[in-house]
């Protein structure tokens, strides 16, 4: 998992999504946090105040679970 510490590009903004966007996409947030709990999708990034990140491959993972 990447840290947010370092400036992130607006292009790479434009691909991340929270962890509320992305069940809200999917309707499964306390899923998608379990899953990062055991291991079956960790964010992509952390941002430092601990919000998890997802990038369009992430998604594709998550849609396969």
């Amino acid at each position: 998992i990447q840290s947010c510490k370092k400036h992130m590009d607006r292009r790479e903004w434009n691909h991340i999504k929270t962890v509320k966007q992305v069940s809200e996409l999917q309707d499964q947030r306390k899923d998608i946090t379990v899953y990062d709990e055991i291991g079956l999708l960790a964010p992509t990034k952390l941002t430092d105040s601990g919000y998890r990140l997802y990038d369009d491959a992430a998604l594709g993972t998550l849609q396969q679970i």
